[in-house]
């Protein structure tokens, strides 16, 4: 008895450690794993992005998938920010935005250096009010993109805060 309920319990913890998604490396600043994004939108992204990241240095990363499978949305977003290490190091000035399609959950994940700034009320007010809304028509390119000024304009502006 004692060999049986070890083996299961040996077999479970297998399943589920092999079940548990594999953190992307990011190689783009936009990376649609989701296949959300037109070619040009996707394009209007990295341009915008790149630009920011040149004049701010803080680095914001949009990242799509399309399911979280097992996962918080919370945990992943933390794996793949630590994983790819976002931000300039020293500074860890990163922001990710995660939107998971199938799962429908969406979360901005902020480093240490720009939580002053960008904080979880913030974060949440951005997607509540800017990325729910455009969502919920499947207008998934608007929400990101209006996140991505609101952010922007945020982190270029902390007075307004």
């Amino acid at each position: 008895m004692y060999k049986k309920i070890t083996f299961l319990l040996f077999l479970i913890v297998s399943i589920s450690v092999f079940a548990q998604q594999e953190t992307p490396v990011l190689k783009e600043i936009v990376t649609d794993n989701a296949g959300i994004f037109s070619t040009s939108e996707k394009d209007m992204l990295v341009d915008k992005l790149t630009a920011f990241e040149k004049q701010t240095t803080h680095q914001l990363v949009v990242l799509t998938i399309p399911s979280l499978g097992r996962e918080s949305i919370e945990k992943y977003a933390l794996d793949v920010f630590n994983e790819n290490k976002l931000g300039q190091k020293g500074l860890d000035n990163g922001v990710l935005i995660l939107f998971s399609k199938e799962d429908r959950k969406v979360r901005i994940e902020v480093g240490y250096g720009l939580e002053p700034i960008l904080t979880d009320a913030l974060s949440f007010i951005i997607i509540r009010y800017i990325m729910i809304p455009e969502f919920k028509n499947e207008n998934y390119f608007q929400g990101i993109h209006k996140a991505i000024v609101k952010i922007i304009e945020l982190l270029n502006n902390p007075e307004l805060i």
